[in-house]
């Protein structure tokens, strides 16, 4: 929890530093569970949360340099058609 803390704290302190020159985008969003039937069993996908950020740098004037890193953590499960269970993800 620090380290989140420590970076947080860094990137406002940028921020403020150079107000015009970088922008910091948090990214948010959710995805939805579903399931693929196959010959022998079926995968299900379950629903994650999907988090990030975006940093923005104004290199010249309309000129910018993006970075941006998202994360997710689903989890595939497999049934086999005589029920057993096996997380592949």
């Amino acid at each position: 929890m620090n380290r989140i803390t420590d970076l947080t704290a860094l990137l406002l302190t940028n921020t403020i530093l150079f107000a015009q020159n970088i922008k910091v985008t948090p990214v948010v969003g959710y995805t939805f569970s579903g399931d693929i039937e196959g010959y022998y069993g079926t995968y299900d996908l379950q629903n994650a949360f999907i988090y990030g950020a975006k940093l923005d740098v104004e290199i010249d004037d309309l000129s910018y340099f993006e970075l941006s890193g998202h994360r997710n953590d689903p989890t595939l499960k497999y049934i086999t058609s005589t029920g057993n269970a096996r997380y592949l993800v």
